[in-house]
C-alpha cells in the first residue's frame, strides 16, 4: 500500500456543492415557500461543479486501482436518535457531517465498498471504504473480495 497525494479538492466545498445539489434536487419536487426555485442556470453550474470534481478523481483513478479510506468520521457508535450529535475526541458533532467521506463519492458518482477492518475497544466494528473508478464497479468488488483475505469477514458487534 502506498500514500499518494490525493485530488487538488476543496472537501469542504465539495461537500458544500454536494448538498446544494441534493437541495435543488429535492426543491423541485418539494419546493419550499420561503425559497425561490433554482434557475436552470444554477443548476447548471451545480452539475458543472460536480462534473469538476468527478473529472479530478477519474485523472486519480486513472494512475491508482483503489483508494483505501475510512467510511466514516468516527468509528461505529451505539444506535441513537437520528441527527443527535455525536462525540468525536471528546466533541459534539452534527450526526450528518459523519458520513462526509461517504457523500464525496455518492456526489461524484464513485463505486464504493466497505469492508469489516477490527473492532474498537468497546468490540463495535471499524471498517475501510474501497472507492474505484467510474463505471467500474465489477473490478471494484474484485478488489474487495480479494482484500477479504486480509479483512475478514464481517462479525456482528456483540450485544447487537
Amino acid at each position: 500500500m502506498e500514500e499518494v497525494p490525493l485530488p487538488a479538492l476543496d472537501v469542504t466545498q465539495d461537500l458544500m456543492s454536494a448538498s446544494a445539489l441534493i437541495g435543488m434536487m429535492v426543491g423541485a419536487f418539494q419546493p419550499a415557500e420561503h425559497e425561490l426555485p433554482t434557475t436552470l442556470a444554477q443548476y447548471l453550474e451545480a452539475l458543472h461543479r460536480r462534473d469538476q470534481s468527478m473529472l479530478a478523481w477519474e485523472q486519480f483513478f486513472d494512475a491508482w486501482d483503489t483508494l483505501i479510506c475510512p467510511p466514516a468520521m468516527v468509528g461505529a457508535f451505539p444506535h441513537c436518535e437520528t441527527g443527535s450529535p455525536l462525540q468525536m475526541d471528546g466533541h459534539a458533532v452534527d450526526y450528518w457531517f459523519v458520513s462526509a467521506h461517504c457523500t464525496l463519492f455518492n456526489y461524484t458518482g464513485h463505486p464504493a465498498a466497505v469492508l469489516p477492518y477490527t473492532h474498537d475497544q468497546y468490540g463495535l466494528p471499524i471498517g475501510v471504504q474501497l472507492i474505484g473508478k467510474r463505471w467500474d464497479d465489477a473490478r471494484l468488488l474484485g478488489i474487495a473480495q480479494a482484500l477479504t483475505h486480509v479483512t475478514g469477514d464481517f462479525r456482528r458487534p456483540p450485544g447487537y
